[in-house]
This record gives structure tokens, sequence and C-alpha cells, in this order.
């Protein structure tokens, strides 16, 4: 009696290994499709938080130096500077009336292509601070 030669699947089987079926192929390409779908928003969501964060930290830092530059009566120059590529401040009198100085400040940064994304910090009054965004 003759034997039927081994065919392919039979020596890979035999050899210990396992074959991908097309079904277990696609299950795969699903799942890595679902996968990347979740990461995308979570990336964008993760980037304005990012940008935000940086604007917050911008104005804070300028706050703090520029208060303490006009308490030591120090000069700094009103108006919008780039702190980088992307962030913009501005320094300005929180009530235009009156001369800039440590309690009359307000520095505005904001991200140059989104302006949505803006922090400002002031000294003064509230309302002051608010007429003063109202304007710009």
């Amino acid at each position: 009696m003759s034997e039927n030669p081994p065919t392919l699947r039979s020596r890979v089987a035999a050899k210990g290994k396992r074959e991908l079926t097309l079904f277990e192929l696609l299950s795969f390409i699903v799942v890595i499709c679902i996968l990347v779908a979740v990461a995308i928003p979570v990336y964008g969501s993760i980037q304005d938080t990012a940008r935000k964060n940086a604007v917050e930290l911008v104005a804070t830092e300028h706050f703090i130096v520029v208060k303490s530059q006009l308490a030591k009566g120090e000069p700094i120059p009103v108006g919008t500077s780039n702190y980088s590529d992307d962030v913009v401040v501005e320094i300005a009198p929180t009530d235009p009336a009156l001369e800039l100085g440590p309690e009359n400040l307000l520095v505005t940064a904001s991200w140059r292509d989104e302006p949505d994304i803006s922090a400002y910090h002031f000294s003064g009054s509230r309302a002051e601070a608010a007429e003063s965004l109202a304007q710009d």
C-alpha cells in the first residue's frame, strides 16, 4: 500500500507551529482598528490639556516675575510679546487710566493658533480686570 505524500499543512503541524486562519487574522485587524479609533481622540485631549497647562504656567510665571520687577522699580514694557513660537504674552495695566504697577497689572497668555486657550493673572480689582479684558 502506498502512503499519501505529506502536505504543507501536515508538515507545519508536525513541526509544532500553528497556522492563522482568515477569521483570526481579520479579528486581529478589527481589534487594532478599534484601539486606534479610541487612541486618536484621547491623544487630542492630552494635547489640549498640555496646551492649557503650558499657557497657565507661562501666565503665572510672567505675572510673578513682572510683579516683582515692578515692586523693585524696574521698567517693564507694556504690550504683546512672543514667549515662544506657540505662546503669546501680553502685559498691560489692569486699569488703563492708571500707570502700570504691582497693584495694577494684567498678564495674559494665549496659544497663538487657538485663542480660546488662554490664561490671565491680575492684581487690582476683578471689575477692573474684567473691564480691561472686555476692551481687548
